[in-house]
């Protein structure tokens, strides 16, 4: 088994002293990462976002991966997502993958959520979500207060960074 290299590993405190880490790493390969990293999606609720679909559109959806499909001659990958709230299938599609990032969120030793960022030609972006309620709530109280911890700031600007297109 090949060990896993994060190109970031940091950890912050919140103002009660819950230990938040973050970890990223690029994902070499979208196909092998169904099978592992991604495999959450598949049977979690979970948040996803696209730009890729007409020009000048942001799709969001919140969903449940049912197909993940990526040619390595085209560099084509395809979800098909089942929407929570219709049941309806809906598939997407982004050319030319450039880049495919994971950031992972852990309070506590516990995992909370993952990010991945997909990116394809022409500025198209795939983001996708799930989990997050525990690290949202520490964001929530802390940078409600009049002077939130700056370890708390830094935090929240690297999980907005990963969801901004």
């Amino acid at each position: 088994m090949t060990e896993v290299v994060w190109s970031t590993n940091k950890t912050f405190e919140d103002s009660r002293g819950n230990l938040i880490q973050v970890l990223q790493r690029s994902l070499p390969s979208l196909e092998e990462a169904k099978n592992e990293e991604l495999l959450p999606f598949f049977h979690e609720p979970s948040l996803f976002q696209t730009n890729s679909c007409a020009p000048g559109s942001l799709n969001r959806i919140a969903g449940v991966l049912t197909v993940l499909e990526f040619d390595n001659s085209t560099l084509r990958l395809m979800l098909c997502i089942r929407n929570l709230d219709s049941g309806d299938i809906i598939n997407w599609a982004i050319h030319s993958i450039q880049e495919s990032k994971m950031t992972v969120w852990r309070v506590n030793n516990v995992l909370d959520t993952i990010q991945i960022n997909i990116d394809g030609e022409g500025e198209k972006r795939i983001y996708m979500q799930t989990g997050g309620s525990a690290i949202s709530q520490i964001f929530t109280s802390d940078l409600a207060q009049s002077r939130p911890k700056e370890d708390i700031i830094d935090a929240e600007r690297i999980f907005a960074e990963n969801a901004v297109f």
